[in-house]
């Protein structure tokens, strides 16, 4: 007997109670409700295999900010959009929603039926592939920690050894600064890993772009508090005040500080750092850019792994692989060059727009 679930939300109660009791005598349990707000509630309080969703439900934004509102609740919900209006526009922003797909209002029963399986199916091993592909980044993540934290810890085990000779109070104290700042970035980078590596399910929900970066940027300066050149570093912001971005709250400000950590290192102190947006559209850029020695040759041709050095200085990947890994979850984009414009970096993180 099929077990499935489904919710049927279309504000013509007659349509909506008729559609659930055709699932129900098929084996499924369907439950019916009218209205945005009683599909809110129903998705907040019980998990179904599949929602059936009036474009037309009265919202003040139709059926699309019930849509958002389902997916911010529940990411990896299959949602299908009823609609009989042939509206393309309408058809292309659900998909691009995150609707599984659209079903004319009313298709056969049957046809009904293996319409709304074939979605659940979809969505099952679009999860599915997306918990693999994390898994895969928490492996490859995990490799290049280890090994960063065993360079870590050969870097200390030799400023500790410089420490016991006879130095000057000068030199002891920068090499204890510059060990603090070795366990600072290796405690920040086994919390992230921790972190992304528990994570069970991914919300993508609006994020205001401009605070994500000022905690970045917070994150970075209280990283590099052992480095008197690091931390000085002249960081010009260029991004709205009122700009969103959809990806997730927990992690974003994380990414975005691994490519302004580089970008600290990079410069040592010597030349600018700069954090501006640019619209693409349906899309956002972020770019981060540095005026230090820019990436190797090397790296630049080849794919981007946790281990592999970046720059032309120590630096080993990691934090531009997480970044990748982070903003991949929501839909994003991470690419990176070597400046046109002369001496630097700059790597940019392609972000979906807040309700595209």
């Amino acid at each position: 007997m099929n077990t499935r679930s489904v919710l049927v939300v279309d504000d013509v109660q007659r349509v909506a109670e008729n559609v659930a009791a055709l699932f129900r005598r098929s084996g499924w349990n369907a439950k019916a409700v009218f209205s945005g707000r009683e599909c809110i509630e129903s998705v907040s309080a019980s998990c179904y295999d599949a929602v059936l969703l009036d474009m037309r439900v009265p919202t003040k934004d139709d059926g699309f900010e019930t849509l958002r509102e389902i997916l911010r609740i529940r990411p990896g919900q299959c949602v299908l959009f009823l609609t009989g209006y042939g509206d393309i526009d309408a058809a292309v922003k659900a998909l691009r929603m995150g609707a599984v797909n659209l079903v004319p209002k009313m298709p056969e029963i049957d046809t009904l039926i293996d319409i709304v399986e074939d979605g659940i199916r979809r969505k099952e091993n679009e999860i599915k592939a997306r918990q693999k592909d994390r898994a895969e980044a928490v492996l490859t993540l995990a490799q290049g920690l280890a090994h960063n934290i065993k360079n870590d810890l050969n870097a200390m085990a030799l400023r500790l050894e410089l420490i016991r000779k006879d130095t000057t109070a000068e030199e002891r104290n920068r090499h204890l600064d510059e060990t603090g700042e070795v366990l600072a970035r290796t405690a920040l980078r086994i919390k992230r890993l921790v972190r992304f590596g528990l994570l069970r399910e991914v919300r993508c929900e609006p994020v205001n772009l401009r605070t994500a970066v000022e905690q970045a940027i917070s994150i970075a300066r209280q990283r590099h508090r052992y480095s008197a050149a690091t931390e000085r570093a002249t960081i010009e912001v260029g991004v709205p005040e009122n700009l969103a971005v959809t990806s997730t709250v927990s992690f974003l400000p994380d990414a975005i500080e691994c490519l302004v950590d580089n970008a600290m290192d990079a410069t040592r102190g010597i030349g600018n750092i700069s954090v501006s947006s640019a619209d693409k559209g349906g899309k956002v850029e972020l770019m981060v850019k540095d005026e230090g020695p820019g990436f190797k040759k090397e790296f630049l041709s080849k794919p981007l792994m946790p281990y592999c050095s970046t720059h032309e200085n120590t630096h080993t990947g990691f934090g531009l692989y997480f970044a990748k890994a982070v903003v991949e979850e929501c839909g994003g984009q991470l690419i990176y060059s070597n400046s046109k414009e002369g001496r630097g970096a700059v790597v940019s993180l392609i972000l979906r727009k807040a309700g595209n």
